[in-house]
């Protein structure tokens, strides 16, 4: 008994033995191991409450035999074990933590030597909602033509974390924060956007995150009227699984029609047939402002066009966005833009500024950069225009000749 055991300072092991029909087995001896230090620890949940008589497992191979302690947690939540130096894993028992409505903790690994040592353990509800990783990039624009160029390789440009709840009553956008895994740039982080709609489903959209602009698998924390929801997210694999469904328009005196589109992959070669990770698609098409204007029904994953059912005017339209879920139940948004940016009305209001009109799509990033020679460009500036034309003053325009363009991105 490992429970007995430890009760005597001593780590009992645990042997398997294969048993045949009529076979006796004899002679075995069990070694039992001073204990040389203690594992201890605590187990709360999210709200700091204690949780009292709760299994807690230490276990590690020595010599190629298990040995493994089993002790539960006291009245205020603590526990201690005996060990001798090694490497331990240290788990809860999912079982006891299931029948009290908790999720499971990832089992710890621990080192003694010598010294005591210490795995304290955070576990949570069963989550109320669901996370969504969103992950975007614009890739070309229309031009003069019905299909967008586009310059390969692709790549992610940008993500966000999304948390939808059906409530009667949600509470507001900027109380709910994310927190994910190290590398994800979100810490505590309010929402941004979003919609609330009460005894629907109502939806809350973090900041963008750029960089990173991926999102690195393991625990997500959702802070949601002030209850810690944890979600355990596998990896994305969002590079991997962007695909590029590129659009072709058709456009009949200024009214657009439909759209067909291709896949291709990240590096610009003809996917054949459907994308295994792609379950479904949606066509979005917004105004000069970027306002949402159109939405299609989802489009099975297998079916290539759409004909649109109101009047749109193509030149009224600032960008195309095909957007399809992956078999991860993450959402990809891949943007064409429509009427690329360009400047006008320039000026120069002081000594050392240059002022100019940049008219271009709205809540698309824009690079500004200049050049003194036409050779080597330098960024100036990273807007997102707020609306389809903004003023823009570089205060830095001392060079005798300065030069400036426009690129999408990031």
């Amino acid at each position: 008994s490992s429970n007995e055991a430890a009760q005597q300072n001593l780590v009992g092991p645990q042997l398997q033995f294969t048993v045949a029909d009529g076979q006796a087995i004899s002679n075995i001896v069990l070694i039992a191991r001073a204990r040389t230090a203690n594992i201890t620890g605590s187990l709360r949940d999210a709200a700091g409450t204690a949780l009292a008589n709760i299994g807690i497992s230490i276990n590690a191979t020595f010599n190629g035999t298990n040995y493994n302690t089993y002790v539960q947690t006291d009245l205020s939540g603590n526990y201690s074990a005996p060990a001798f130096n090694g490497t331990w894993q240290v788990s809860a028992d999912c079982f006891d933590l299931s029948q009290r409505g908790f999720s499971c903790p990832n089992q710890q690994s621990v080192s003694v030597n010598n010294a005591n040592a210490i795995a304290n353990f955070v576990v949570y509800g069963p989550p109320v909602g669901n996370i969504v990783l969103r992950f975007f990039t614009t890739l070309g624009d229309f031009g003069g033509n019905s299909t967008p160029g586009v310059s390969y390789p692709v790549s992610v440009k940008r993500y966000q974390a999304t948390f939808r709840v059906t409530d009667t009553n949600p509470p507001a956008i900027d109380t709910v924060t994310f927190t994910g895994p190290s590398g994800s740039g979100y810490a505590d982080t309010p929402a941004t956007g979003g919609a609330l709609v009460p005894g629907g489903e109502s939806l809350y959209i973090a900041p963008s995150s750029f960089p990173p602009n991926y999102a690195p698998p393991g625990n997500w924390l959702i802070n949601y009227k002030g209850v810690t929801n944890l979600f355990n997210l596998p990896d994305p694999q969002s590079n991997s699984r962007l695909v590029v469904p590129l659009p072709t328009v058709s456009v009949s005196n200024d009214v657009l029609k439909s759209v067909s589109w291709s896949y291709f992959n990240t590096s610009g070669g003809a996917i054949a047939g459907t994308p295994s990770t792609v379950i479904s698609n949606l066509v979005e098409v917004f105004d000069l402002d970027g306002n949402f204007i159109y939405q299609s029904p989802l489009i099975p994953a297998s079916t290539r066009s759409f004909v649109f059912d109101q009047s749109l005017n193509w030149s009224q339209v600032s960008r195309i966005r095909m957007r399809y879920l992956d078999s991860l139940t993450n959402y990809y948004f891949v943007i064409f833009t429509h009427n690329a940016a360009t400047f006008s009305s320039s000026s120069r209001p002081a000594n050392n500024q240059f002022q100019m009109n940049l008219k271009g799509v709205a809540g698309v990033n824009y690079t500004i950069q200049y050049s003194t020679n036409l050779i080597n460009w330098s960024n100036l500036a990273v807007t997102n225009f707020p609306a389809s034309s903004v003023t823009f003053t570089d205060t830095s325009a001392t060079s005798p000749y300065r030069f400036y363009r426009v690129i999408v991105g990031p």
